[in-house]
């Protein structure tokens, strides 16, 4: 009956240190400490293009069609090709001005290795 013809990956949209996280209000210093051992899409796509230059010619959005996202070992290039998977930022409303400019940023810049590189320009 229904069936799903894209894989959707959801990349982080943040500042160093600002990182969404969940957890149960019982255990907040166990959510604080497996936090801060996890990294998000967005640090890790900076650790691939520092490490990896063929992948920093593509764009944040579009790392997911040719590197599979794993929380272990971050990204990670696939082995089987994949067409329909589709790279998809968070959503920034525009009041929140510096995290808004900061996803048009990466929607339009590669190649960045950190988030001073996404604040420089030539």
């Amino acid at each position: 009956m229904h069936q799903q013809t894209h894989a959707v990956i959801r990349l982080a949209v943040h500042f160093p240190g600002e990182q969404s996280i969940t957890f149960n209000s019982q255990e907040i210093s166990k959510a604080i400490a497996k936090a801060e051992q996890q990294d998000s899409t967005l640090n890790t796509w900076f650790k691939l293009n520092q490490q990896d230059p063929e992948a920093a010619q593509y764009k944040y959005y579009d790392i997911p069609r040719k590197y599979v996202f794993n929380s272990k070992v971050n990204w990670v290039k696939q082995q089987r090709k994949h067409e329909k998977i589709i790279g998809r930022m968070h959503y920034v409303n525009m009041r929140d001005i510096n995290r808004y400019f900061l996803r048009l940023n990466l929607l339009h810049v590669s190649e960045a290795k950190s988030f001073e590189d996404l604040l420089t320009v030539n």
